[in-house]
């Protein structure tokens, strides 16, 4: 029978002395589902709100003990079609805890309430002589309110800050919700065109605007965060467009912040799904990161409309 009282969250990774999340030394923990698809995504793996496996043949000895033990006979010794059109068996991972090699890797684990805060209680000492502490990834968190509920209390209990990085791209009653538990946000804005932004990302974004200005109004810290996607994101017409929008909803107070294009997730695509779909095409591979004298260019919008801007890599 399920805990109440000690919910579970599936988690995809956590992320330990993480510097690049917020102030000081934290603990990321990336939380499995997202409501959105972007073409870019960073974190394919973290898209669905079930486990999933994933096969590298690179790291596969061809022992075949994963053909032996699947219930199914879903996975086959031929290296031309490794993998039968047959669903697994629901709950099933025998392939991946049976693999030597870790070429059958898993993508989600459930963690309980007091497992994960036991578990970022271990680095209380740096996250207090350094000011940091807990920041919340993904996928999308706010997606997990009801482990978030009783995670968090028990969190703030040990004065531990808490981040929050968000597509905003949730129902608003999720962040009331959590609210009052968490420090500071980390906000995306990707698009300011509806109808880009659904070819990009799969959904509209009248929600997360609108996401943006409420929580503005509740005098919680904001960053909004802008991912430049080089001709997607990063044209000068939807970066003016981000900060007329955040001048017009008198959102000026809130630091911008531009996060440079990288390719480091390339590596995570075209990989095979056992039980789940294979993970699509990256928005396009090799694309070169913004130089810096582009990036200043970036930036030099926002400042230009008065708003106080940074970029990740540069400051």
């Amino acid at each position: 029978m399920p805990d109440f009282m000690n919910p579970a969250a599936l988690v995809f990774d956590i992320k330990r002395f993480a510097i690049y999340d917020g102030a000081g030394i934290r603990t990321t923990i990336f939380f499995k589902g997202c409501t959105m698809s972007c073409a870019w995504c960073q974190n394919p793996e973290g898209r669905l709100t079930m486990y999933e496996l994933f096969y590298n043949p690179g790291k596969c000895i061809k022992c075949n003990r994963c053909v032996t033990e699947c219930p199914v006979k879903k996975i086959r010794k031929q290296k031309n079609s490794r993998f039968a059109d047959i669903d697994c068996a629901v709950g099933c991972d025998l392939c991946h805890k049976t693999c030597p090699t870790e070429a059958i890797y898993r993508k989600g684990n459930e963690y309980d309430t007091r497992t994960l805060r036991e578990l970022v209680l271990k680095d209380r000492a740096f996250y207090d002589s350094s000011g940091g502490g807990i920041t919340l990834s993904g996928g999308e968190p706010l997606m997990q309110t009801e482990f978030l509920e009783h995670f968090l209390p028990e969190v703030k209990r040990h004065g531990i800050s808490v981040y929050v990085e968000t597509c905003g791209a949730v129902p608003w009653s999720n962040f009331i919700r959590i609210l009052k538990w968490v420090d500071h946000f980390f906000f995306d804005i990707k698009l300011i065109d509806s109808r880009m932004h659904r070819k990009y990302t799969g959904i509209p974004n009248c929600i997360i605007l609108e996401n943006a200005v409420k929580l503005a109004g509740t005098g919680k810290s904001i960053v909004f965060r802008i991912p430049l996607i080089p001709a997607v994101t990063d044209t000068n017409l939807n970066l003016r467009s981000v900060a007329d929008f955040i001048r017009e909803n008198n959102l000026d107070r809130f630091p911008v912040e531009l996060l440079p294009y990288n390719h480091l997730a390339e590596s995570k695509y075209d990989k095979t799904g056992i039980n789940t779909v294979e993970v699509e095409k990256y928005y396009q591979m090799g694309l070169p990161q913004q130089s810096r004298e582009v990036l200043m260019e970036k930036r030099k919008i926002f400042s230009d409309a008065g708003l106080h801007v940074g970029i990740l890599s540069l400051e």
